[in-house]
């Protein structure tokens, strides 16, 4: 179960937008009724919808996990609720994959990923892991959309969310969690056994060390992301305390030079979480 909780993310995010007709919204990512195959492609649902959602035109949305103002979150309340919203289909975030971050909720599990808010005119997407965004931190509406993912025989219902276009900077993990990076074999992203997990659970959940370890997270964090560079990219690799995350997300990196956020992915050496491994653009040289 962990290893499918490889794609998850935390962090808390609010969408203000409201629809024209003064409806607060909410963005199915596929059609009405399409569901997202493992791929991520939008595909007729067909029989499929009917078998998971009994008739209910909400079946994407988490109702399950849902927080109405701090009013009782009943059937019934929740059943209110969802018709003062309105659905707005193919509406997929619009971001590349590089900074978008995928959030997962796992049917029949208490390990959903993240919730729905839904208030005077405000819909708000919390999501429930605390280590992987800032603090409070704000999306719009039109930056997030939800919808359900056919893995095998289960429906998961998913949100994709854009979270590096404002003032707070996206950090990359090069690998997904409960993965590490094997500098054997050329290199590449591998899971961690159970054995090297129970030994040390920090090696598949690479966090950057921040310059003042008192400051609050600044910063979101995107699993299973590459550096987004024009050419190739290049490999550090050192002690993980050699390298140190500033509030604006530029890392520094022996030698003095610091990286700019969007030129870096770093993680920890497989069997060895002691040694951190950065992938960075070959332009990073140097910060302001």
């Amino acid at each position: 179960m962990l290893r499918r909780l490889a794609l998850l993310f935390v962090l808390e995010l609010t969408a203000w937008d409201v629809a024209s007709d003064g409806e607060p919204l909410v963005q199915k990512c596929c059609g009405q009724q399409q569901v997202l195959d493992s791929g991520h492609v939008c595909r007729r649902a067909g029989a499929d919808v009917s078998w998971d959602d009994g008739g209910d035109p909400w079946w994407w949305l988490p109702k399950n996990s849902v927080s109405l103002n701090h009013s009782p979150t009943d059937t019934e309340a929740v059943t209110q609720a969802l018709s003062s919203l309105r659905a707005v289909y193919n509406t997929t975030a619009p971001c590349g994959q590089e900074s978008r971050l995928e959030l997962v909720n796992l049917p029949g599990e208490d390990m959903d990923e993240f919730r729905l808010h839904i208030g005077h005119q405000k819909v708000h997407l919390e999501l429930l892991v605390s280590d992987l965004s800032p603090e409070g931190a704000l999306l719009p509406a039109h930056s997030f959309c939800v919808d359900g993912v056919r893995v095998g025989s289960e429906l998961l219902l998913v949100a994709f969310a854009c979270a590096c276009t404002g003032p707070a900077p996206c950090v990359r993990k090069c690998c997904r969690d409960y993965q590490a990076y094997d500098l054997t074999g050329g290199g590449g992203c591998v899971f961690v056994t159970e054995e090297e997990e129970y030994r040390d659970p920090s090696t598949g959940h690479w966090r950057p060390a921040p310059m003042d370890p008192e400051a609050s997270r600044s910063y979101f964090l995107l699993r299973n992301r590459k550096p987004n560079c024009t050419v190739r990219s290049h490999r550090l690799q050192s002690n993980t305390d050699d390298f140190r995350l500033r509030e604006d997300g530029h890392l520094l990196v022996p030698g003095g030079a610091w990286l700019p956020p969007e030129e870096f992915c770093g993680d920890h050496v497989l069997g060895n979480a002691s040694v951190t491994v950065v992938l960075t653009c070959l332009q990073s040289a140097s910060a302001p």
